[in-house]
């Protein structure tokens, strides 16, 4: 007879739940990763993403710095999954405000 493996028990704590603020926690270490990747590639010059360097173009022809104009396209995005009924989560919501104000940060403190 073959045994069935169970999955171990979780401890729980009886007062206080800790389970949302790891995954916040990890949301935002994935957005400063991301963040300084975005960074990265725009210091190096080796090419952009789509959205990034829709950001950058943004940046050159309007009076915004990068990070302004990542902000507006991404809240310019989520309006638009909201008029369409899309469901949006909270990483969604952060990584509209954060990684673009992050990424722009990094290109600040850069020599």
């Amino acid at each position: 007879m073959m045994k069935r493996l169970t999955a171990t028990k979780r401890l729980k704590s009886t007062w206080i739940n800790f389970e949302p603020f790891s995954s916040l926690l990890r949301i935002l270490l994935g957005l400063s990763i991301y963040s300084f990747g975005v960074y990265l590639t725009i210091y190096v010059n080796i090419g952009l993403a789509p959205w990034d360097c829709l950001a950058v173009g943004i940046s050159r022809h309007a009076p915004l710095n990068y990070g302004s104009a990542m902000v507006a396209v991404s809240l310019a995005a989520i309006v638009i999954q909201l008029l369409l009924h899309e469901r949006i989560g909270i990483a969604t919501v952060l990584d509209a405000i954060i990684t673009g104000n992050l990424t722009q940060l990094f290109c600040n403190i850069s020599p």
